[in-house]
């Protein structure tokens, strides 16, 4: 009953193909992803991998999700 508050789940930030051309996952996606997280109680949860050189994915559009400011349980 209390995997949600012992887990981590990592989100691919990346589609990984087996012939190395690898398609990044749009921030707006990954966003999407996590906000259902929060929404389904899981509070532990990152992305991989993060390539701040190319800034992917965008910070500016996943750092809201990142926020516990407002979380299901808050309200």
């Amino acid at each position: 009953p209390q995997a949600k508050d012992k887990s981590i789940l990592e989100l691919q930030a990346q589609n990984w193909q087996k012939n190395g051309q690898h398609q990044a996952i749009s921030s707006q996606q990954l966003a999407h992803w996590m906000s259902l997280l929060q929404l389904n109680g899981v509070k532990n949860y990152g992305y991989y991998p993060d390539n701040f050189l190319h800034n992917q994915p965008e910070i500016d559009l996943i750092r809201p999700e990142f926020s516990t400011a407002w979380y299901p349980k808050n309200d």
